[in-house]
C-alpha cells in the first residue's frame, strides 16, 4: 500500500513538473519562449545610466541585487564585461554607458576611482552565439543569443553546472527599453534542480529593475517603450 502511494506520488509530481514546464510566460511584453527578432524593430538604448538601480517589482526571489553591471555580466553573460569583484573592490560601479556601434552595443562600466570594464553585443537578431563558452564562461555556459521585438533589446542565455549527483540548469532573459528618464531591465530567471530525489525542484521569478538616466537621450524614447 505505501508504495503504490509512494508511487502515484511521484507520478503526480512528475505530471506537475510537466504542467509547470510547459506554462506560457511573458517578460517585458515579450514571450519567454521562441522570442522574435526583427533588428529594424531595435531601440536606441543610447546613454550613461546609474550602475545602482531599483527593483520595481518582482515575483519570486529576484537573481540579483539592481546592480547594472552585474546583471549584464550575469546572469546575462554580455561578451569581454569583467565580472571579477576585485576590480571593484575599492569603489562599486557608478556609471553603464551604452553606445552603438554597427552591428553591436558596447558596454562600459566605471566607477568613481577611473576603474573600466567594457563589454560588447554583438546583435545576434534570434540566432545563436557560435562561441557562447569562452572566459570566464567556459565551465557552464551552453546558449547565448539576443534579438530585438517592439522597439526592445532582449537577452537570452542557458548555463548548467553539475556537482556529484547534483545537476542544475539556469535560463534568463534580459528584456531592456529606455525611457527619458531610465533604463527598464525586466528579467526572467528559472532553475531547475535534478538532485538524489526523482524529480525536478523548479523556481522561477520575474524581476524589474530601474537604472536612472545620467545623460539625455539621443533622441526621445517612446512613451511606452519600457511598458510591459
Amino acid at each position: 500500500m505505501m508504495i503504490r502511494l509512494a508511487a502515484l506520488c511521484l507520478a503526480a509530481l512528475c505530471l506537475a513538473s510537466l504542467a509547470l514546464g510547459a506554462c506560457t510566460t511573458t517578460i517585458g511584453g515579450l514571450p519567454v519562449r521562441n522570442t522574435p527578432s526583427d533588428l529594424s524593430q531595435c531601440p536606441d538604448l543610447s546613454g550613461a545610466y546609474r550602475a545602482q538601480g531599483e527593483i520595481l517589482n518582482r515575483r519570486g526571489k529576484p537573481v540579483a541585487d539592481p546592480d547594472l553591471n552585474a546583471l549584464l555580466a550575469r546572469p546575462l553573460a554580455v561578451r569581454d564585461l569583467s565580472q571579477a569583484p576585485e576590480i571593484w573592490r575599492d569603489a562599486p560601479p557608478s556609471a553603464v554607458t551604452l553606445s552603438r556601434q554597427d552591428a553591436a552595443w558596447r558596454i562600459e562600466t566605471v566607477n568613481g576611482q577611473g576603474v573600466t570594464a567594457a563589454g560588447r553585443l554583438p546583435l545576434l537578431n534570434g540566432a545563436a552565439d557560435p562561441e557562447p563558452n569562452e572566459a570566464p564562461y567556459a565551465a557552464d555556459l551552453l546558449s547565448r543569443t539576443n534579438g530585438c521585438a517592439r522597439g526592445k533589446l532582449w537577452i537570452a542565455t542557458e548555463s548548467v553546472r553539475t556537482q556529484y549527483e547534483s545537476y542544475t540548469a539556469h535560463s534568463h532573459i534580459g528584456v531592456l527599453a529606455a525611457t527619458p528618464e531610465a533604463l527598464i531591465l525586466d528579467l526572467w530567471t528559472e532553475r531547475r534542480q535534478i538532485g538524489l530525489l526523482p524529480w525536478t525542484f523548479v523556481d522561477r521569478s520575474v524581476t524589474r529593475y530601474r537604472f536612472a538616466r545620467l545623460t539625455s537621450p539621443a533622441s526621445p524614447a517612446s512613451p511606452t517603450a519600457a511598458q510591459p
